[in-house]
Protein backbone atom coordinates (compact mmCIF):
# COMPACT_ATOMS: atom_id res chain seq x y z
CA UNK A 1 0.00 0.00 0.00
CA UNK A 2 1.56 3.53 -1.05
CA UNK A 3 0.21 5.75 1.39
CA UNK A 4 0.75 9.67 0.32
CA UNK A 5 2.72 12.12 3.07
CA UNK A 6 0.36 15.20 4.59
CA UNK A 7 3.05 17.53 2.48
CA UNK A 8 2.01 15.56 -1.05
CA UNK A 9 -1.76 16.29 -0.75
CA UNK A 10 -3.60 17.31 2.62
CA UNK A 11 -6.62 16.73 1.34
CA UNK A 12 -5.49 12.85 1.16
CA UNK A 13 -4.32 12.86 4.34
CA UNK A 14 -7.49 14.30 5.92
CA UNK A 15 -9.42 11.61 3.80
CA UNK A 16 -7.34 8.89 4.99
CA UNK A 17 -7.43 9.58 8.53
CA UNK A 18 -11.04 10.37 8.78
CA UNK A 19 -11.33 6.63 7.32
CA UNK A 20 -9.06 5.11 9.42
CA UNK A 21 -11.10 6.73 12.95
CA UNK A 22 -14.64 5.60 11.12
CA UNK A 23 -13.44 2.26 10.73
CA UNK A 24 -11.57 2.02 14.03
CA UNK A 25 -14.74 3.00 15.74
CA UNK A 26 -16.66 0.16 14.69
CA UNK A 27 -14.72 -2.60 16.30
CA UNK A 28 -16.08 -4.45 19.12
CA UNK A 29 -12.42 -3.80 20.68
CA UNK A 30 -12.23 -0.22 20.35
CA UNK A 31 -15.78 0.09 21.15
CA UNK A 32 -14.86 -1.66 24.43
CA UNK A 33 -12.71 0.50 26.51
CA UNK A 34 -10.45 -2.44 28.43
CA UNK A 35 -10.26 -4.24 24.77
CA UNK A 36 -9.52 -0.55 23.80
CA UNK A 37 -6.35 -0.03 26.23
CA UNK A 38 -4.66 -3.17 24.90
CA UNK A 39 -5.33 -2.59 20.99
CA UNK A 40 -3.43 1.03 21.45
CA UNK A 41 -0.30 -1.26 23.47
CA UNK A 42 -0.75 -3.41 19.93
CA UNK A 43 -0.10 -0.84 18.10
CA UNK A 44 2.66 0.79 20.10
CA UNK A 45 4.07 -2.57 20.76
CA UNK A 46 4.54 -2.85 16.24
CA UNK A 47 6.01 1.02 16.00
CA UNK A 48 8.12 -0.26 18.85
CA UNK A 49 7.15 2.97 21.22
CA UNK A 50 4.56 3.85 23.67
CA UNK A 51 1.59 4.79 22.72
CA UNK A 52 -1.00 6.58 25.11
CA UNK A 53 -4.82 6.55 24.97
CA UNK A 54 -7.32 9.02 27.24
CA UNK A 55 -9.52 6.51 27.41
CA UNK A 56 -12.39 8.90 27.48
CA UNK A 57 -14.69 7.37 24.92
CA UNK A 58 -13.60 5.39 21.60
CA UNK A 59 -13.78 8.16 18.54
CA UNK A 60 -11.64 10.23 20.58
CA UNK A 61 -9.00 7.45 21.46
CA UNK A 62 -8.89 6.49 17.93
CA UNK A 63 -8.39 10.37 16.63
CA UNK A 64 -5.59 10.82 19.18
CA UNK A 65 -4.24 7.32 17.92
CA UNK A 66 -4.79 7.94 14.28
CA UNK A 67 -3.23 11.11 14.67
CA UNK A 68 0.08 10.21 16.41
CA UNK A 69 0.28 6.71 13.72
CA UNK A 70 0.44 8.45 10.62
CA UNK A 71 3.23 10.12 11.30
CA UNK A 72 5.08 7.25 11.04
CA UNK A 73 3.42 7.13 7.12
CA UNK A 74 3.01 3.38 5.97
CA UNK A 75 4.36 1.77 9.04
CA UNK A 76 1.48 3.63 10.96
CA UNK A 77 -1.16 2.38 8.74
CA UNK A 78 0.18 -1.20 8.79
CA UNK A 79 0.30 -1.21 12.72
CA UNK A 80 -3.20 -0.34 12.98
CA UNK A 81 -3.95 -3.30 10.37
CA UNK A 82 -1.49 -5.31 12.28
CA UNK A 83 -3.91 -4.63 15.59
CA UNK A 84 -7.05 -4.90 13.79
CA UNK A 85 -6.24 -8.88 12.75
CA UNK A 86 -4.61 -9.70 16.43
CA UNK A 87 -8.04 -8.79 18.11
CA UNK A 88 -10.55 -8.88 15.24
CA UNK A 89 -9.28 -11.14 12.92
CA UNK A 90 -7.77 -11.56 9.59
CA UNK A 91 -11.18 -10.92 7.46
CA UNK A 92 -11.61 -7.69 9.44
CA UNK A 93 -8.44 -6.26 8.84
CA UNK A 94 -8.45 -7.31 5.31
CA UNK A 95 -11.80 -5.19 4.87
CA UNK A 96 -10.32 -2.74 6.57
CA UNK A 97 -7.57 -2.95 3.62
CA UNK A 98 -9.28 -3.02 1.03
CA UNK A 99 -11.55 0.04 1.84
CA UNK A 100 -8.49 1.92 2.30
CA UNK A 101 -6.73 0.74 -0.77
CA UNK A 102 -9.86 1.87 -2.60
CA UNK A 103 -10.30 5.77 -1.30
CA UNK A 104 -10.87 7.74 -4.03
CA UNK A 105 -8.10 9.85 -5.87
CA UNK A 106 -7.62 12.92 -4.75
CA UNK A 107 -6.43 16.07 -6.15
CA UNK A 108 -2.45 16.99 -4.86
CA UNK A 109 -2.29 20.51 -3.48
CA UNK A 110 -0.27 22.09 -6.96
CA UNK A 111 -3.18 20.16 -9.29
CA UNK A 112 -5.74 22.06 -7.16
CA UNK A 113 -4.03 25.50 -7.29
CA UNK A 114 -3.98 25.11 -10.95
CA UNK A 115 -7.95 24.07 -11.29
CA UNK A 116 -8.37 27.54 -8.58
CA UNK A 117 -6.91 29.75 -11.26
CA UNK A 118 -8.16 28.47 -14.30
CA UNK A 119 -11.56 29.14 -12.73
CA UNK A 120 -10.96 32.80 -11.54
CA UNK A 121 -9.95 33.37 -15.05
CA UNK A 122 -12.69 31.98 -16.34
CA UNK A 123 -15.04 34.03 -13.96
CA UNK A 124 -17.99 31.69 -14.55
CA UNK A 125 -20.91 32.89 -11.48
CA UNK A 126 -21.10 30.88 -8.71
CA UNK A 127 -25.17 30.53 -9.20
CA UNK A 128 -24.65 29.03 -12.71
CA UNK A 129 -22.15 26.87 -12.00
CA UNK A 130 -24.30 25.69 -9.32
CA UNK A 131 -26.86 25.11 -11.52
CA UNK A 132 -24.93 23.11 -13.92
CA UNK A 133 -23.30 21.31 -11.18
CA UNK A 134 -26.61 20.14 -9.52
CA UNK A 135 -28.09 19.38 -13.09
CA UNK A 136 -24.50 17.13 -13.82
CA UNK A 137 -23.71 15.56 -10.28
CA UNK A 138 -27.40 15.20 -8.87
CA UNK A 139 -25.56 16.30 -5.21
CA UNK A 140 -26.61 18.79 -2.95
CA UNK A 141 -24.18 21.43 -2.63
CA UNK A 142 -23.91 25.12 -0.91
CA UNK A 143 -25.65 27.42 -2.66
CA UNK A 144 -24.27 31.19 -3.15
CA UNK A 145 -20.78 30.02 -3.33
CA UNK A 146 -17.92 31.77 -5.45
CA UNK A 147 -16.79 28.82 -8.11
CA UNK A 148 -13.63 28.59 -6.08
CA UNK A 149 -15.50 28.11 -3.29
CA UNK A 150 -17.41 25.46 -4.61
CA UNK A 151 -14.20 23.74 -5.97
CA UNK A 152 -12.80 23.50 -2.59
CA UNK A 153 -16.16 22.50 -0.74
CA UNK A 154 -15.69 19.43 -3.34
CA UNK A 155 -12.67 18.52 -2.72
CA UNK A 156 -13.76 16.54 -0.31
CA UNK A 157 -16.73 14.62 -1.36
CA UNK A 158 -15.62 10.99 -2.64
CA UNK A 159 -15.37 10.17 -6.30
CA UNK A 160 -18.51 8.84 -8.65
CA UNK A 161 -19.03 5.58 -10.02
CA UNK A 162 -16.93 6.10 -13.19
CA UNK A 163 -13.80 7.16 -11.22
CA UNK A 164 -14.29 11.04 -11.81
CA UNK A 165 -14.45 13.42 -8.83
CA UNK A 166 -16.92 16.07 -8.18
CA UNK A 167 -14.54 18.68 -7.96
CA UNK A 168 -12.92 17.57 -11.72
CA UNK A 169 -16.49 17.40 -13.15
CA UNK A 170 -16.92 20.91 -11.57
CA UNK A 171 -14.23 22.13 -14.11
CA UNK A 172 -16.15 20.27 -17.05
CA UNK A 173 -19.47 22.43 -16.02
CA UNK A 174 -17.42 25.22 -15.87
CA UNK A 175 -16.19 24.68 -19.19
CA UNK A 176 -20.23 24.55 -20.64
CA UNK A 177 -20.28 28.21 -18.92
CA UNK A 178 -16.96 29.83 -20.07
CA UNK A 179 -15.77 31.48 -23.07
CA UNK A 180 -13.87 29.49 -25.90
CA UNK A 181 -10.49 29.83 -24.94
CA UNK A 182 -11.05 29.59 -20.86
CA UNK A 183 -13.10 26.45 -21.73
CA UNK A 184 -10.07 24.66 -23.87
CA UNK A 185 -8.11 25.66 -21.03
CA UNK A 186 -10.46 23.81 -18.85
CA UNK A 187 -11.07 20.99 -20.67
CA UNK A 188 -7.47 20.23 -20.91
CA UNK A 189 -6.92 20.58 -17.54
CA UNK A 190 -9.30 17.98 -16.86
CA UNK A 191 -8.22 15.63 -19.80
CA UNK A 192 -4.38 15.71 -18.17
CA UNK A 193 -6.07 14.33 -14.49
CA UNK A 194 -8.46 12.00 -15.92
CA UNK A 195 -5.29 10.17 -18.13
CA UNK A 196 -2.85 10.40 -15.13
CA UNK A 197 -6.09 8.93 -13.16
CA UNK A 198 -6.99 6.38 -15.67
CA UNK A 199 -10.45 8.26 -16.68
CA UNK A 200 -9.63 9.29 -19.62
CA UNK A 201 -12.70 7.24 -20.90
CA UNK A 202 -14.96 7.71 -18.20
CA UNK A 203 -14.42 11.61 -18.75
CA UNK A 204 -15.56 11.37 -22.41
CA UNK A 205 -18.54 9.97 -21.61
CA UNK A 206 -19.24 12.18 -18.98
CA UNK A 207 -18.63 15.01 -21.52
CA UNK A 208 -21.20 12.93 -24.20
CA UNK A 209 -24.01 13.32 -21.24
CA UNK A 210 -22.95 16.92 -20.13
CA UNK A 211 -23.74 17.88 -24.08
CA UNK A 212 -26.63 16.62 -23.75
CA UNK A 213 -28.27 18.43 -21.22
CA UNK A 214 -30.31 21.20 -22.37
CA UNK A 215 -28.59 24.54 -22.09
CA UNK A 216 -30.47 27.63 -20.54
CA UNK A 217 -33.62 28.77 -21.92
CA UNK A 218 -33.77 32.55 -22.20
CA UNK A 219 -37.20 32.47 -21.84
CA UNK A 220 -36.43 32.41 -17.81
CA UNK A 221 -36.21 34.99 -16.20
CA UNK A 222 -34.89 35.97 -12.50
CA UNK A 223 -38.31 36.16 -10.71
CA UNK A 224 -40.83 36.55 -8.08
CA UNK A 225 -43.78 34.68 -7.64
CA UNK A 226 -46.17 35.62 -5.27
CA UNK A 227 -49.22 33.87 -4.56
CA UNK A 228 -52.04 35.93 -2.46
CA UNK A 229 -54.75 33.14 -0.89
CA UNK A 230 -57.61 35.05 0.75
CA UNK A 231 -58.95 33.05 3.86
CA UNK A 232 -61.64 30.94 3.32
CA UNK A 233 -63.10 32.58 6.93
CA UNK A 234 -65.03 35.43 6.63
CA UNK A 235 -61.79 37.56 7.45
CA UNK A 236 -60.03 40.32 5.55
CA UNK A 237 -57.05 38.09 6.01
CA UNK A 238 -54.28 37.33 2.93
CA UNK A 239 -51.75 34.43 3.34
CA UNK A 240 -48.65 35.53 1.08
CA UNK A 241 -46.21 32.82 -0.07
CA UNK A 242 -43.69 34.13 -2.18
CA UNK A 243 -40.88 31.90 -4.33
CA UNK A 244 -37.37 33.17 -5.86
CA UNK A 245 -35.93 32.07 -9.38
CA UNK A 246 -32.52 33.30 -8.87
CA UNK A 247 -30.72 32.32 -12.01
CA UNK A 248 -31.85 33.46 -15.43
CA UNK A 249 -31.90 30.32 -17.79
CA UNK A 250 -33.04 27.71 -15.12
CA UNK A 251 -36.40 27.57 -13.20
CA UNK A 252 -35.42 26.81 -10.09
CA UNK A 253 -38.06 28.68 -7.86
CA UNK A 254 -36.84 28.05 -3.79
CA UNK A 255 -39.38 28.82 -1.27
CA UNK A 256 -39.52 32.05 0.95
CA UNK A 257 -41.35 33.12 4.04
CA UNK A 258 -45.05 32.86 4.40
CA UNK A 259 -47.03 34.97 6.32
CA UNK A 260 -50.31 36.30 6.82
CA UNK A 261 -51.57 39.93 6.44
CA UNK A 262 -54.62 41.88 4.67
CA UNK A 263 -54.91 43.28 1.13
CA UNK A 264 -53.81 46.75 2.69
CA UNK A 265 -50.95 45.16 4.76
CA UNK A 266 -50.00 43.35 1.26
CA UNK A 267 -47.38 46.21 0.15
CA UNK A 268 -44.91 45.42 2.98
CA UNK A 269 -45.17 41.45 2.14
CA UNK A 270 -44.11 42.13 -1.34
CA UNK A 271 -41.79 44.58 -0.43
CA UNK A 272 -39.84 42.05 2.32
CA UNK A 273 -40.12 39.37 -0.67
CA UNK A 274 -38.29 41.74 -3.13
CA UNK A 275 -35.73 42.47 -0.90
CA UNK A 276 -34.85 39.02 -0.68
CA UNK A 277 -34.99 38.65 -4.60
CA UNK A 278 -32.60 41.70 -4.83
CA UNK A 279 -29.80 40.20 -2.24
CA UNK A 280 -29.82 37.04 -4.12
CA UNK A 281 -29.64 38.88 -7.84
CA UNK A 282 -27.10 40.99 -6.56
CA UNK A 283 -24.51 37.84 -7.63
CA UNK A 284 -25.22 37.96 -11.41
CA UNK A 285 -23.36 39.23 -13.62
CA UNK A 286 -23.40 43.06 -14.02
CA UNK A 287 -24.09 42.38 -17.79
CA UNK A 288 -27.90 41.23 -16.53
CA UNK A 289 -29.62 44.61 -16.56
CA UNK A 290 -32.83 43.20 -16.71
CA UNK A 291 -35.10 44.62 -14.02
CA UNK A 292 -37.17 40.92 -12.36
CA UNK A 293 -40.25 39.61 -12.95
CA UNK A 294 -42.80 39.82 -10.25
CA UNK A 295 -45.99 37.41 -10.75
CA UNK A 296 -48.33 37.27 -8.74
CA UNK A 297 -50.62 34.47 -8.60
CA UNK A 298 -54.07 35.37 -7.80
CA UNK A 299 -57.70 33.56 -7.29
CA UNK A 300 -60.16 35.00 -10.08
CA UNK A 301 -61.08 37.30 -7.08
CA UNK A 302 -58.44 38.98 -6.93
CA UNK A 303 -57.38 39.24 -10.92
CA UNK A 304 -58.16 42.78 -11.22
CA UNK A 305 -56.65 44.09 -7.80
CA UNK A 306 -54.15 46.54 -9.29
CA UNK A 307 -51.17 45.39 -7.78
CA UNK A 308 -49.08 46.98 -10.12
CA UNK A 309 -49.41 49.75 -7.68
CA UNK A 310 -48.68 48.06 -4.52
CA UNK A 311 -45.37 50.32 -3.14
CA UNK A 312 -41.75 50.44 -2.03
CA UNK A 313 -40.87 51.87 0.49
CA UNK A 314 -44.08 52.96 2.44
CA UNK A 315 -41.61 53.43 5.92
CA UNK A 316 -39.56 56.25 3.77
CA UNK A 317 -42.42 58.55 3.62
CA UNK A 318 -41.67 58.32 -0.47
CA UNK A 319 -43.47 55.25 -1.55
CA UNK A 320 -43.32 54.14 -5.42
CA UNK A 321 -45.41 51.58 -6.60
CA UNK A 322 -43.65 48.56 -8.54
CA UNK A 323 -45.05 48.33 -11.63
CA UNK A 324 -42.77 51.23 -13.41
CA UNK A 325 -39.47 49.21 -11.72
CA UNK A 326 -40.46 45.54 -12.26
CA UNK A 327 -41.88 43.50 -15.02
CA UNK A 328 -45.37 43.10 -12.86
CA UNK A 329 -48.22 40.65 -14.23
CA UNK A 330 -50.73 38.18 -13.16
CA UNK A 331 -51.09 34.54 -13.10
CA UNK A 332 -54.07 32.60 -12.32
CA UNK A 333 -54.13 30.62 -8.58
CA UNK A 334 -56.69 28.35 -9.39
CA UNK A 335 -55.37 26.93 -12.86
CA UNK A 336 -52.04 26.10 -11.67
CA UNK A 337 -53.12 24.73 -8.91
CA UNK A 338 -55.89 22.49 -10.13
CA UNK A 339 -53.50 20.49 -12.34
CA UNK A 340 -56.00 19.53 -14.27
CA UNK A 341 -54.45 17.75 -17.17
CA UNK A 342 -56.69 17.78 -19.67
CA UNK A 343 -56.83 21.77 -19.17
CA UNK A 344 -53.34 21.87 -18.67
CA UNK A 345 -53.39 20.22 -22.12
CA UNK A 346 -54.93 23.29 -23.51
CA UNK A 347 -52.45 25.77 -22.18
CA UNK A 348 -49.71 24.11 -22.90
CA UNK A 349 -50.77 23.87 -26.28
CA UNK A 350 -51.88 27.51 -26.89
CA UNK A 351 -48.60 28.85 -25.24
CA UNK A 352 -46.19 26.92 -27.70
CA UNK A 353 -48.31 28.32 -30.24
CA UNK A 354 -48.19 32.02 -28.91
CA UNK A 355 -44.25 31.35 -28.61
CA UNK A 356 -43.75 30.34 -32.65
CA UNK A 357 -44.66 34.22 -33.89
CA UNK A 358 -46.70 37.23 -32.59
CA UNK A 359 -50.45 37.19 -32.00
CA UNK A 360 -52.42 37.48 -35.55
CA UNK A 361 -55.66 36.53 -34.32
CA UNK A 362 -57.02 37.92 -30.64
CA UNK A 363 -60.13 37.36 -29.14
CA UNK A 364 -61.53 40.96 -28.01
CA UNK A 365 -64.51 41.18 -25.55
CA UNK A 366 -66.43 44.50 -25.81
CA UNK A 367 -68.17 44.36 -22.67
CA UNK A 368 -70.48 43.79 -23.88
CA UNK A 369 -74.19 42.26 -22.03
CA UNK A 370 -73.19 38.92 -20.21
CA UNK A 371 -76.06 37.01 -22.79
CA UNK A 372 -72.57 37.18 -25.20
CA UNK A 373 -70.50 35.22 -22.63
CA UNK A 374 -71.93 32.25 -24.17
CA UNK A 375 -70.76 33.08 -27.83
CA UNK A 376 -67.08 34.05 -26.32
CA UNK A 377 -66.71 30.82 -24.94
CA UNK A 378 -67.93 28.84 -27.83
CA UNK A 379 -65.49 30.87 -30.24
CA UNK A 380 -62.80 30.04 -28.02
CA UNK A 381 -63.55 26.31 -28.22
CA UNK A 382 -63.68 26.04 -31.28
CA UNK A 383 -60.76 28.08 -32.11
CA UNK A 384 -57.53 26.83 -30.68
CA UNK A 385 -55.61 29.67 -32.59
CA UNK A 386 -57.19 32.25 -30.45
CA UNK A 387 -54.11 32.24 -27.78
CA UNK A 388 -54.58 36.04 -26.71
CA UNK A 389 -57.67 37.95 -25.78
CA UNK A 390 -58.08 41.50 -24.73
CA UNK A 391 -60.95 43.47 -22.67
CA UNK A 392 -62.56 46.56 -22.00
CA UNK A 393 -64.10 47.32 -18.85
CA UNK A 394 -64.02 43.41 -17.49
CA UNK A 395 -64.84 44.50 -13.77
CA UNK A 396 -68.02 45.89 -15.60
CA UNK A 397 -70.57 45.45 -12.80
CA UNK A 398 -72.98 42.21 -13.11
CA UNK A 399 -70.13 39.67 -14.94
CA UNK A 400 -67.06 40.81 -13.15
CA UNK A 401 -63.98 39.07 -14.91
CA UNK A 402 -66.22 36.10 -16.67
CA UNK A 403 -64.32 36.31 -19.76
CA UNK A 404 -61.31 35.72 -18.49
CA UNK A 405 -62.82 33.38 -16.40
CA UNK A 406 -63.77 31.44 -19.56
CA UNK A 407 -60.48 32.35 -21.46
CA UNK A 408 -58.12 30.66 -18.71
CA UNK A 409 -60.12 27.68 -18.41
CA UNK A 410 -59.84 27.17 -22.37
CA UNK A 411 -56.01 27.00 -22.11
CA UNK A 412 -55.27 30.99 -23.20
CA UNK A 413 -52.35 32.00 -21.53
CA UNK A 414 -51.90 35.66 -22.32
CA UNK A 415 -54.40 38.68 -21.25
CA UNK A 416 -54.50 42.63 -21.95
CA UNK A 417 -57.43 44.34 -20.06
CA UNK A 418 -58.32 47.99 -19.19
CA UNK A 419 -59.27 48.09 -15.47
CA UNK A 420 -61.42 51.19 -16.25
CA UNK A 421 -65.02 51.00 -15.40
CA UNK A 422 -65.62 53.03 -19.26
CA UNK A 423 -64.38 51.49 -22.35
CA UNK A 424 -61.82 53.60 -24.00
CA UNK A 425 -61.81 52.87 -27.96
CA UNK A 426 -58.02 54.29 -28.30
CA UNK A 427 -57.46 51.96 -24.91
CA UNK A 428 -58.68 49.15 -27.05
CA UNK A 429 -56.61 50.41 -30.09
CA UNK A 430 -53.26 50.29 -28.07
CA UNK A 431 -54.26 46.53 -26.56
CA UNK A 432 -54.28 45.95 -29.92
CA UNK A 433 -50.73 47.06 -31.23
CA UNK A 434 -49.69 45.81 -27.82
CA UNK A 435 -50.98 42.08 -28.71
CA UNK A 436 -48.49 42.14 -32.25
CA UNK A 437 -45.28 42.04 -30.52
CA UNK A 438 -43.60 38.88 -29.71
CA UNK A 439 -45.44 37.57 -26.68
CA UNK A 440 -42.13 37.82 -24.93
CA UNK A 441 -41.71 41.03 -25.72
CA UNK A 442 -44.93 42.31 -23.91
CA UNK A 443 -43.79 42.16 -20.28
CA UNK A 444 -41.24 44.82 -21.01
CA UNK A 445 -43.43 46.72 -23.17
CA UNK A 446 -46.38 47.22 -20.52
CA UNK A 447 -43.47 48.33 -18.37
CA UNK A 448 -42.58 50.84 -20.39
CA UNK A 449 -46.08 51.92 -20.52
CA UNK A 450 -45.91 51.84 -16.89
CA UNK A 451 -42.83 54.73 -16.73
CA UNK A 452 -44.50 56.88 -19.00
CA UNK A 453 -48.04 57.06 -17.18
CA UNK A 454 -45.75 57.35 -14.48
CA UNK A 455 -43.88 60.38 -15.56
CA UNK A 456 -46.64 62.67 -17.62
CA UNK A 457 -48.17 64.82 -16.29
CA UNK A 458 -51.45 63.42 -17.91
CA UNK A 459 -50.41 59.71 -17.07
CA UNK A 460 -53.89 59.48 -14.63
CA UNK A 461 -55.23 59.26 -18.01
CA UNK A 462 -53.34 57.21 -20.12
CA UNK A 463 -53.45 53.25 -20.51
CA UNK A 464 -49.85 52.45 -18.94
CA UNK A 465 -51.36 53.53 -15.11
CA UNK A 466 -54.59 51.28 -15.87
CA UNK A 467 -53.80 48.33 -18.19
CA UNK A 468 -53.59 44.86 -16.53
CA UNK A 469 -51.35 42.19 -17.57
CA UNK A 470 -52.25 38.20 -17.84
CA UNK A 471 -48.98 36.38 -18.66
CA UNK A 472 -49.16 32.97 -17.58
CA UNK A 473 -46.62 30.41 -18.55
CA UNK A 474 -47.32 26.87 -18.18
CA UNK A 475 -43.94 25.61 -18.34
CA UNK A 476 -42.86 27.83 -14.84
CA UNK A 477 -45.19 26.29 -12.17
CA UNK A 478 -45.05 26.58 -8.43
CA UNK A 479 -45.79 24.42 -6.27
CA UNK A 480 -48.76 26.12 -4.79
CA UNK A 481 -50.75 24.15 -2.88
CA UNK A 482 -53.48 25.20 -0.28
CA UNK A 483 -52.04 26.59 2.68
CA UNK A 484 -53.39 24.57 5.69
CA UNK A 485 -55.93 26.70 8.03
Amino acid sequence: MVIRTPGESHQEYLRLKATLVNELCELDCVRDPALRFEFGQTVGEYLGRHVDLLGRDARNDMVVLVSAVLREREQGVEALLFAVGLHSGEEIASEVRARIDGLAPVLPDHDAGVARKLLREAAVPGPALHAALTRALHLETPEHLSAGDLFDHLLDVPAQPDGLLPAVLLLECAAQLAATAQATRLRDWCEAWAASAGALDALRERRRRLASIAAPDDTIPKCLVVMVDPADDGSPDVFVRYWINELPGYWDPRSGESEVTTLDGLSGAVERAIRQGERLWADLPEDDAEPAYVEFVLPYSLLNHDVARLELGTDTGDPVPIGPRYLVHLRSLERMRDRNPIQHRAWRARWKTLSRGPVTQAHHWWAADPAELPRWRQALFQNDRLTAVTMDAPAIEGHGLEPLKAAIAEGVGLALWDRRPESDPMAREMMRLLIGFQHAQLPRKVLQMRILAETDVEGLQQLGRNIALFWDDPFRLIDCEEVPA
